[in-house]
């Protein structure tokens, strides 16, 4: 289960399944000829793209050359010579000898380390970054025993991990224990290859300021921190590495049984990098830093909202990773986010945006001028008209449905019935995120403001209208009082309207109704 030498990859090519080698995959990505790699699972993607790019950035880097199409002896040999080691068993994925690196498996200096061991993990899944354990969307230790699983699950856990408890300490690039490893970027070709060349071109372009001022690494710093000893009880100084470095932020170890490959695991005392002052801002170009805090960016449990990723379209608020602006010659791609969204001991789902920007939008993003202030201020504004159509029409209107029409709006607060709000508000936030930026790209198309406000209310007035009458036929009433919270909803909803949003009605809200 060597890596670099034995074909554990299933890669689609073309029709065809092929097995590959760590080193086979690079040359197939240089040739742009892989479709997907079939046992990587969609939260595993980001993570396993973003290592790839960084071995071979660190590779390139070191031949001092930025040609990504090479022959897998290439990559193998310049594996091997950033390794520095005589054997491979920094690539091998069990390795008995605790003393000796595995992949993305630490050693230890004393044997008697091991002894902290407890087992961890019986198949890929249970041991990787995703937690499982409630079974209910994705059913844990499911996945067979194959080499490949376990070593994107290694990845995925190593590079995404954050904080779970003491002992268990996440990963330097993330903003805190409860943040997330973002991966945000633009992306004019979607082949995979294309991708990972695009993407290793930029580290090598940014290689030089992650070397300078304010960041702190260094030249010929570490890269693979699984080639280092630990023991749990020391951190790395984050001056000790090298711009491009992997991180392992577990104690981990793969081992043999009867029944195939487990994993065992070790508590630490501290975190493996010593960074946590710098809130996850280390230059990294897949991840965009709040601009006040000077922090990686946090994905709440709600997700890439349209506002959020309106933000960082705009860089309204946050600094953008070099990976999200377009670079010289790109026009029309996609905006790509992801994040492993997490709360205190728990997870709170992976969560993703995915948004196609237009060429003529691309050109504008990123440069000031007149045309794309005009769009800022067009998709903040619709931002927060959408919300108020939210907060102060909609939600307004299902809570006098609830109430049946109470006395007094001081009778509106109720833990059970915002609950049921909130449950019931969702698909409307999901219908008017669908349609938002598409409205915005059309917005270049059409010279009057007006014209184009009056759109977007219309817009959201309609999702707002469906979620009220979801509501009426399937929200819980009092049979005595149905038809009075029904009229009274109806009567806020289009009162509260016509005070907001009236301006923008001018078709009236009697033909609205009809």
């Amino acid at each position: 289960m060597n890596l670099l030498e034995d074909r554990i990859f299933r890669v689609l090519i073309g029709r065809h399944i092929r097995r590959m080698s760590l080193p086979d995959l690079f040359a197939a990505l240089g040739r742009e000829q892989v479709n997907s790699l079939l046992g990587l699972q969609r939260h595993q993607e980001d993570s396993w793209h973003m290592f790839l790019c960084h071995v071979a950035g660190a590779v390139l880097a070191c031949d001092g050359s930025s040609k990504t199409r090479r022959s897998a002896k290439f990559w193998r040999d310049g594996i091997r010579q950033l390794t520095k080691r005589s054997d491979d068993a920094a690539w091998t994925l069990m390795v008995e000898d605790v003393a000796k690196p595995a992949f993305m498996q630490p050693p230890s200096r004393a044997t008697r380390f091991f002894s902290t061991f407890k087992l961890k993990a019986t198949t890929p899944d249970a041991l990787d970054v995703l937690q499982t354990a409630k079974n209910h969307d994705l059913k844990s230790a499911r996945i067979t025993d194959d080499p490949e699983l376990w070593a994107f699950a290694l990845v995925s856990l190593q590079t995404s991990i954050g904080f779970l408890g003491s002992g268990n300490y996440g990963i330097a690039r993330m903003n805190g224990g409860w943040g997330s490893r973002c991966y945000v970027a633009f992306v004019p070709n979607e082949d995979l290859g294309a991708r990972w060349r695009r993407d290793v071109e930029m580290l090598l372009e940014i290689r030089g300021e992650l070397l300078d001022p304010p960041y702190p690494f260094r030249q010929g710093g570490n890269r693979w921190l699984w080639l280092l000893p630990w023991d749990g009880k020391t951190s790395l100084s984050i001056t000790s590495l090298d711009p491009f470095f992997i991180e392992v932020a577990r104690r981990i170890r793969l081992r043999c049984s009867e029944a195939g490959l487990v994993a065992y695991s070790a508590v630490s005392t501290v975190p493996r990098i010593a960074a946590q002052h710098l809130k996850g801002n280390l230059g990294d170009p897949w991840i965009p830093v709040d601009a006040e805090r000077q922090s990686a960016l946090t994905v709440s449990s709600h997700g890439f909202t349209p506002g959020l990723v309106r933000s960082l379209l705009f860089v309204d608020g946050f600094n953008p990773g070099r990976a999200q602006c377009p670079r010289d010659g790109e026009a029309a791609g996609w905006f790509l986010g992801s994040a492993l969204v997490r709360g205190k001991g728990r997870t709170d789902g992976f969560r993703e945006a995915r948004v196609r920007v237009p060429g003529k939008v691309a050109a504008l993003l990123f440069r000031g001028g007149p045309a794309r202030d005009r769009l800022a201020y067009l998709s903040k504004w619709a931002v927060h008209a959408a919300g108020c159509m939210e907060y102060q029409v909609l939600r307004f209107s299902l809570h006098i449905l609830l109430k049946a029409g109470p006395k007094s709006i001081a009778d509106l607060g109720n833990r059970e019935v915002g609950a049921w709000i909130h449950q019931v508000c969702a698909p409307f936030s999901s219908n008017w995120g669908v349609s938002y930026f598409n409205w915005l790209w059309q917005a270049l198309e059409e010279n009057d403001d007006n014209t184009v406000q009056c759109q977007w209310i219309h817009c959201v007035r309609a999702a707002a209208i469906n979620t009220l009458e979801l509501a009426i036929v399937s929200m819980p009433a009092r049979a005595g009082r149905r038809y009075r919270a029904r009229t009274c909803a109806r009567r806020a909803f289009y009162g509260s309207l016509s005070t907001h949003f009236g301006e923008f009605l001018k078709d009236g809200i009697d033909a609205v109704v009809g």
